[in-house]
């Protein structure tokens, strides 16, 4: 089964920064989360690039459940009475 957060060619990835293949290699180098596989005696290179870490690495924030960042955190009362 595949992942659906997974971007798997080069074109994916390309289309998700809504640019040109050409320049994903820049971004590679720029610190952008993208792997790029070079199999032995091959030139052919295999890219993977998971979509929430790419999110992240733009700065996105996320919102876990629709619920804001503050509603995920416990307070230590909250951890006492889940412990009792």
């Amino acid at each position: 089964m595949d992942n659906p957060n997974m971007l798997t060619t080069k074109g994916q990835i390309a289309r998700y920064f809504k640019t040109s293949p050409n320049k994903i290699d820049p971004l590679i180098a720029a610190g952008a989360p993208i792997i790029k596989i070079i199999p032995p005696h091959s030139t052919q290179a295999t890219y993977r690039a998971d979509i929430r870490a790419l999110e992240q690495w733009m700065g996105y924030r996320r919102e876990l459940d629709g619920l804001p960042d503050q509603a995920c955190q416990q307070t230590p009362g909250v951890l006492q009475a889940g412990q009792a």
